[in-house]
């Protein structure tokens, strides 16, 4: 009985000592009625010893029409840069009129990036794109506008025992040692 005990007390000790790998997710919120031209934004984390996975998801959408006073529609072809930690992950992405989730999978150098400055940035850019009219025949090119909605940081940690729970499982399984040899004797 007192060895079952035993087993069942460090059982216990290492399931509630060790810190559990739970996902965290961050948002930032955008007024989705505003047109924009460019975005950022930075997530500040929580400090995590190592992170297993993380991705990014953007609720975006491109400014296709506009009407004017005289109601004259204007025609807009919109496209997007977009970057993740400095690195370009969209090069002139074309943006359909509903709002829709971009998700970016974060690659091993984004994770780091993330695990040694604890934050993730995000830029977005409008891009030069070819407008036309109802006025007339000939358009041009401008930097047509975009909305933003949301961008959702959501972050793994690694499973990592606290140093307590580490020192309490070491002992635990020297006492178990111990009374093994005792009972030998």
């Amino acid at each position: 009985m007192k060895k079952k005990l035993c087993y069942i007390a460090v059982l216990a000790s290492i399931i509630g000592c060790a810190s559990l790998s739970q996902a965290s997710t961050y948002t930032m919120d955008f007024d989705a009625a505003v047109e924009r031209t460019s975005a950022t934004g930075i997530f500040d984390i929580d400090a995590f010893a190592a992170i297993d996975a993380a991705s990014l998801d953007f609720v975006i959408r491109g400014k296709t029409t506009s009407v004017n006073s005289r109601g004259y529609w204007w025609y807009y072809d919109p496209n997007i840069d977009m970057s993740i930690a400095g690195s370009q992950v969209l090069d002139n992405y074309h943006l359909s009129g509903d709002f829709t989730v971009l998700h970016f999978d974060l690659t091993a150098a984004a994770l780091s990036y993330m695990e040694s400055n604890q934050s993730m940035n995000f830029e977005i850019l409008a891009q030069d794109g070819f407008w036309w009219s109802d006025l007339s025949p000939w358009g041009g090119y401008t930097k047509a506008p975009f909305y933003l909605d949301c961008v959702s940081l959501q972050v793994t940690p690694s499973a990592v025992p606290i140093p307590g729970a580490v020192f309490l499982l070491g002992s635990g399984l020297a006492g178990l040692v111990g009374a093994r040899r005792m009972r030998r004797q």
